[in-house]
């Protein structure tokens, strides 16, 4: 028997995160831990395994960088990502 993926959602009360937040949902080896939108802290992103990340080129880097800091996997959905955020988010990885 597999193990259940632990997911959080940052970005739940838009469209494609609420989708996203449905799909986990229906899924049979993942559990939806948190629902994650503007203003509301990420804390420990209700113990996720995996965070996936739908929200706006502004708060997608500092969204990033919470789940690195907490050793939480991301899958990334927004747009906007220049080499330059790129480079600060390996620099914050590699630190």
């Amino acid at each position: 028997m597999s193990e259940t993926i632990k997911v959080a959602v940052i970005g739940a009360g838009g469209r494609m995160g609420s989708e996203a937040a449905k799909a986990v949902e229906a899924a049979p080896d993942m559990e939806l831990v948190g629902r994650f939108d503007v203003g509301d802290d990420l804390g420990d992103l209700g113990g996720a395994d995996v965070a996936i990340e739908l929200t706006v080129p502004d708060a997608s880097p500092g969204n990033l960088a919470h789940c690195v800091s907490r050793g939480v996997s991301a899958v990334v959905g927004t747009t906007g990502w220049t080499e330059e955020k790129l480079a600060t988010l390996r620099s914050q990885v590699d630190a």
